[in-house]
């Protein structure tokens, strides 16, 4: 009876991964990321994760957008450079703190619709977007 038990639970378990994990893959446009990374660049070995900040922005408003950049090791990698990109007035370029982190921010001015922010270090580019609303 136990054994019966244990093998209907398994294979409840090993079904409700499955559904779980085709879940999480059905919406990977580019209108929901709100955080992706990659990784390892080369040469460096870095690993490169965007972030937006609120991926939802009146006009008149901002959005703000976080670089990290760490190591095969999992470290902190200060001091490296991120290029932005996909946005008028975009910085040219964003160097990582201390922390790893590299924050930018993005005045919105007036054009409604859905937008792509990338990010570039090395051989490695990756992308998040945010939606521009009206204000209310």
């Amino acid at each position: 009876m136990f054994r019966s038990v244990y093998r209907f639970a398994g294979l409840f378990l090993a079904l409700a991964s499955v559904i779980a994990f085709s879940a999480c893959g059905e919406d990977k446009s580019a209108a929901s990321l709100t955080s992706a990374r990659v990784g390892p660049s080369s040469p460096s070995g870095y690993y490169l994760q965007l972030t937006v900040n609120g991926s939802v922005v009146q006009v008149e408003g901002s959005v703000t957008f976080s670089a990290r950049v760490w190591d095969i090791n999992g470290n902190s990698a200060s001091g490296v450079t991120v290029n932005p990109s996909g946005a008028v007035a975009t910085p040219v370029e964003v160097v990582t703190g201390s922390n790893g982190y590299a924050v930018f921010s993005l005045f919105v001015v007036d054009i409604l619709g859905n937008y792509t922010m990338n990010a570039t270090l090395e051989d490695l580019a990756v992308a998040v977007s945010y939606v521009v609303v009206p204000a209310i």
